[in-house]
Parts: C-alpha cells; structure tokens; sequence
C-alpha cells in the first residue's frame, strides 16, 4: 500500500475540452487502483456534481470555491494549507 497523498484536481468547467475531467476520471481510478493508492487519493473539484462521480469510484473528495479562471493548482495548494492548518 502507498501512503502518498495523490490530490486529483477537477474543474468543473473546461474551456477547451468539455466535460474533459468526467471522462477522465474513470482512467483516473484506473490508474490509481493498480498503482495501490486509492486509499489516499483525494478529488478537489469546484462541482458538486462531479465530486459526486469520484464518489462513486471510491474516492475522498473535497470542495474547492474557487474564483472564474483561478488555476487548478491554486485549488491544490488551497487544500493542502487548509489541511495542514487542521492538523497541527
């Protein structure tokens, strides 16, 4: 097993692909099931609607407000601070 926290960003909304992340999630889990790390895998999106297809598969997830056009990236680093902060 592998206790390596994998955070999975989804936006809700993709400009250029739609409905790029809902399609891609199932490869997602895939991935992460045969690597052994579902267990840590948590899904931060700005949809309710596709955290709840993370659900579905098994994943944690998390509920990102987000600013229109803030960067995945920001999301992630959101999380992590906001976990830490609960932690110590």
């Amino acid at each position: 097993m592998n206790n390596t926290p994998t955070l999975i960003p989804m936006k809700g909304i993709s400009r250029r692909c739609l409905e790029k992340n809902r399609k891609l999630l199932p490869f997602t889990v895939h991935f992460l099931t045969a690597q052994n790390c579902m267990n840590n895998a948590i899904a931060i999106s700005d949809c309710p609607d596709l955290l709840e297809s993370a659900e579905k598969f098994g994943l944690k997830t998390c509920l990102e407000v987000s600013e229109e056009g803030q960067d995945v990236l920001v999301s992630c680093h959101n999380f992590i601070n906001n976990t830490l902060l609960i932690i110590t």
